[in-house]
């Protein structure tokens, strides 16, 4: 049982950059959550941390907000909260690491849709286990869905993937470009040649996300990318 006052840091959390711009009421609903179980237990929120665009299954050291959520929680003595433990990381590593940590300091995660988050008791300890394991199971079982559906319209030579910024299907499981692929070659060109993602969407009039998207999307097949854009039609 959490006592009146005991102090909390939240976090939020969406996968992919197009829940941000499409689906804020993702972030919507768990400050919405967080904030009913802050005042229903009179708890004291510090600070929220956001991650926009970040799978829960990156390694923490590619997490900074959840790194930085946790240091503060540390140095303030708060416990870190979330709407639903998976909001916090899909790896059951990186769970167990941050819980471990905290452990270290008196403090755990607590996740407002309970899972197991209310003590430290062995039934506690156990549910919150089994359900990352069946998280990581059900991940695991999602992705083999996803390959087995994929492959299916791969060898019925359908578009077996959405196609990238810049392209287009062209009716038989293939890329064809549109007049946007000039800008997405141009972009991967400026980072190949070593510039910052900084200054290719400040150039380019891109937001940061899009520009590290369409250019990770091909910075292993530039080759690839040239070529389709100069078969492109000589129109534009």
């Amino acid at each position: 049982m959490l006592d009146i006052g005991t102090r909390c840091v939240s976090l939020v959390r969406v996968s992919t950059p197009e829940q941000c711009r499409r689906d804020q009421l993702g972030i919507s609903s768990q400050r919405h959550q967080i904030a009913e179980y802050i005042d229903h237990h009179q708890l004291v929120h510090e600070q929220e941390y956001k991650e926009l665009g970040v799978s829960g299954r990156r390694p923490l050291d590619k997490r900074p907000e959840l790194l930085e959520a946790v240091a503060t929680a540390i140095s303030k003595h708060a416990h870190i909260i979330v709407a639903k433990q998976c909001r916090l990381a899909r790896d059951p590593l990186v769970l167990m690491t941050i819980e471990a940590q905290l452990k270290k300091h008196d403090l755990r995660i607590i996740s407002v849709a309970g899972e197991g988050s209310e003590d430290d008791s062995p039934a506690s300890i156990l549910m919150r286990r089994i359900l990352v394991a069946v998280a990581e199971n059900e991940t695991a079982m999602c992705s083999i869905r996803t390959k087995a559906a994929l492959k299916v319209l791969k060898d019925n030579n359908k578009l077996y993937h959405r196609p990238p910024t810049g392209f287009t299907t062209d009716g038989k499981g293939g890329l064809k470009a549109t007049e946007e692929a000039g800008l997405v070659l141009k972009a991967v060109l400026m980072r190949l040649d070593g510039q910052p993602l900084r200054v290719i969407a400040q150039e380019l009039d891109l937001s940061i996300n899009k520009a590290w998207r369409i250019t990770n999307r091909w910075m292993d097949s530039a080759d690839e990318l040239a070529g389709l854009v100069a078969n492109a039609p000589e129109s534009w």
